[in-house]
């Protein structure tokens, strides 16, 4: 089997919080590492512009997907409350992988309103849209590049047992299986047939998708990137991190989880790890859920639960 090249690789970080993509070409990796492209451009109703979009996955009442990040949010938020019990809209659901004991392709995600739907679809239609958002960002440089130039790395965190990281997995490989259902309006669909028939498309697509730790992710950026610390003066002097010999903590807090991991820089410029990665679910979204009980406790479940069902509370 000859080794697999890619001309592209992307990346997708599904966040508890916020997600995103972005990509680098072989080429350009080769002259330049931190060479990296992102979509820098994502817009949310109250004109907030940044890098990333919200972690917000809305389905119609056939579970089709409908639309993902900022405008998944204000579309349900427009939603009268009638109509919006035939949605299914799911918040930063990312953290439900990490507080489960087991992990099997028909478990299911309660939505901001209790309605379940397959977890694996939910994953899976939220990393299609991101891949096929990049996909056409990319072919508007390079018409002729397909799928198959590329490797697909998903961000995951180191904290997460081994269950969580193969679940992802294979909603990466069933997220190249939801379909547009061309009308132009964005509706996509799961091709079951197609992805009961084709084993040896999921077995190719195994090749092309890795999963990263996103920690080890940052120090290899931080690797490549070389940071100069310039200090004024007519000396000046610099530092390079990752000198051989060289130990250090990288600690990553997200919105969900905190996980650190100490390195140790070796001779060859690798890196290996001193512990085993440590952290737990005691990300940004913990105050989010302790104000929420605040609340909860101030008016009661009732008034709460009136709220949401009238209107997505978007923070």
């Amino acid at each position: 089997m000859s080794l697999f090249e890619p001309l592209i690789v992307a990346a997708i970080d599904i966040g508890t919080t916020y997600s995103t993509y972005a990509f680098s070409t072989r080429q350009e990796f080769e002259s330049d590492p931190v060479k990296i492209y992102a979509k820098s451009n994502w817009v949310s109703s109250d004109n907030f512009m940044g890098e990333k979009t919200a972690t917000a996955v809305l389905f119609d009442e056939e579970k089709n997907f409908r639309n993902f990040g900022f405008e998944a949010e204000d579309f349900y938020a427009n939603l009268g409350v009638e109509e919006i019990e035939k949605w299914y809209f799911f918040s930063r659901f990312k953290m439900n992988l990490f507080k489960r004991k087991k992990y099997q392709e028909n478990m299911h995600l309660k939505d901001i309103r209790g309605k379940k739907m397959p977890a694996i679809d939910v994953f899976s239609a939220t990393i299609a849209y991101l891949k096929d958002h990049l996909l056409k960002k990319v072919r508007d440089e390079l018409p002729e590049i397909k799928e198959s130039d590329f490797l697909w790395v998903i961000t995951v965190p180191a904290i997460w047992e081994d269950g969580a990281k193969q679940f992802m997995r294979k909603s990466a490989i069933k997220a190249h299986f939801w379909e547009e259902s061309g009308n132009g309006d964005g509706v996509m669909r799961f091709n079951h047939e197609s992805f009961a028939k084709e084993a040896e498309k999921q077995e190719a697509l195994g090749r092309q998708i890795m999963l990263a730790l996103e920690p080890e992710a940052a120090a290899l950026y931080c690797k490549f990137l070389q940071l100069q610390l310039i200090r004024s003066g007519d000396r000046g002097a610099s530092t390079a991190p990752f000198n051989p010999g060289q130990h250090f903590l990288l600690v990553d807090l997200g919105g969900g989880t905190s996980d650190m991991i100490a390195y140790e820089v070796l001779e060859s410029g690798y890196l290996r790890e001193l512990t085993e990665p440590n952290g737990g679910d005691d990300g940004g979204v913990i105050v989010d859920e302790a104000f929420w009980s605040l609340l909860r406790k101030h008016y009661g479940d009732d008034v709460i639960d009136e709220f949401t069902k009238m209107k997505i509370a978007i923070t």
